[in-house]
């Protein structure tokens, strides 16, 4: 099971540590009302990480695609792993 601690929540920002693992600061890049919003790490993250959800109309409802871009390394790579295969959706690229 996954720690998380030291926890910061700002309007348009966010940090928190992971015990063990990372401490990551996010902000968000862009914001584009009931279409986009995507959020990038900032200060000095331990990997490029940049997170986007896409919103659309759809049947009378909300479609969202969220994708994860982030350079891992092989450590990361295999815990990354190890924890996706609980995730009910997902899409990976190496």
């Amino acid at each position: 099971m996954l720690t998380v601690y030291k926890t910061g929540l700002y309007f348009n920002e966010a940090s928190f540590s992971i015990q063990n693992i990372v401490q990551l600061s996010l902000k968000i890049d862009e914001r584009v009302e009931n279409k986009t919003i995507n959020i990038i790490a900032v200060g000095n993250p331990p990997f490029s990480i940049q997170l986007n959800w896409n919103l659309a109309n759809e049947n009378g409802g909300t479609a969202v695609t969220f994708t994860i871009n982030a350079e891992l390394n092989m450590m990361m790579k295999m815990m990354a792993a190890g924890h996706s295969k609980n995730w009910p959706i997902m899409k990976r690229k190496d």
